[in-house]
């Protein structure tokens, strides 16, 4: 032994073990069972985010839904803790990240947008932001709605999760047109006040997209003094679309959610569904009298619905006048 001790190179050092122990957190925030502690987990996890950029100018480089979980115990909240917390953050940047992170279904269209021209792009706040209304929509999608104020999990992704998902040019066009759709007042009849919160947040987006104040910050004096001057006000909106939501829910009977798993519940709700389904033929997709909460309507966003928004998104994308006076020109024609 001695003999080996001679060849260890100098300056090496033992390695020593350091245990550390945390507090483990709940499950990620698309397994949550209670819609209101849906909306307050997403709430407590932009406002943790908030934090880090107001005071630390850091930005986490892609929101996820697995790196947003929710209170262990909702019911029993410890000092500093929220609703819903972020996590696994080993790709957070003082603004000087220029590589796409994340998952690909939850980025912002303006780094999908850069993926699909291959130019760089320096991600802000913004994007972050975007990234926690994707997540939200996303969630949305994987749920079917039961009139009797409950919902389930689908056991099969839905057409929207397949567009988020395809190439850079797929998912950008078809998130611009999903903001369209929040402008236009033409989304599927879910509960009004979640169909309320939706189209406030694709608002606030859509205004920032298509109607742009400033160029955008590129250096980091510039994203600094973005993160001190502007989004303050940004973070206050938002953040206030989700509290008002949340308080006319807490005054609603509760939304829950069931398992795809859970057939004994799915079979309680299946003939509630079909007798919405008749229901709604016949009013025109009216609210009946004895389902006043939900419709069974499933979906923010019908297959059939998406190649109209790919359309007008990719209308809305042309930034060339020559090319709409030309197609005008046409159309006159013809």
């Amino acid at each position: 032994m001695s003999q080996l001790r001679r060849t260890v190179p100098q300056g090496f050092h033992d390695r020593r073990l350091h245990p550390m122990v945390i507090e483990g957190y709940g499950k990620s925030i698309d397994q949550v069972t209670d819609f209101v502690l849906l909306l307050k987990a997403l709430r407590d996890a932009i406002a943790a985010h908030q934090e880090m950029i107001l005071k630390q100018c850091i930005r986490i480089g892609g929101i996820t839904i697995r790196n947003i979980a929710y209170a262990k115990d909702p019911s029993n909240l410890g000092e500093g803790e929220g609703y819903g917390n972020l996590i696994d953050l080993e790709q957070i940047s003082c603004h000087n990240l220029d590589d796409p992170t994340g998952t690909h279904a939850f980025h912002s269209i303006g780094i999908l947008e850069s993926v699909q021209k291959n130019k760089p792009y320096v991600p802000r706040y913004i994007d972050d932001l975007q990234g926690f209304f994707w997540v939200f929509v996303w969630i949305l999608e994987s749920y079917d709605v039961h009139p009797n104020r409950r919902v389930s999990k689908r056991d099969k992704q839905s057409f929207m999760h397949e567009l988020f998902q395809a190439g850079p040019a797929i998912a950008a066009t078809t998130k611009r047109g999903f903001l369209l759709k929040c402008i236009s007042d033409d989304l599927e009849p879910w509960d009004p006040i979640i169909v309320n919160l939706v189209r406030q947040l694709g608002t606030f987006f859509f205004n920032r997209l298509m109607k742009p104040k400033k160029p955008r910050p590129t250096t980091t004096k510039m994203l600094e003094d973005e993160a001190k001057n502007t989004a303050p006000a940004d973070y206050a909106e938002f953040l206030g679309h989700f509290d008002a939501a949340i308080k006319q829910l807490e005054k609603k009977p509760p939304i829950s959610v069931v398992s795809a798993n859970d057939s004994e519940a799915l079979e309680e709700l299946q003939p509630l569904h079909k007798e919405s389904s008749k229901a709604k033929s016949k009013s025109k997709r009216k609210l009946s009298q004895r389902n006043t909460r939900l419709q069974a309507s499933t979906s923010l966003a019908s297959p059939s619905s998406i190649p109209h928004w790919q359309a007008a998104a990719s209308e809305l994308s042309e930034s060339s006048q020559p090319r709409k006076k030309a197609r005008m020109e046409q159309d006159q024609a013809a």
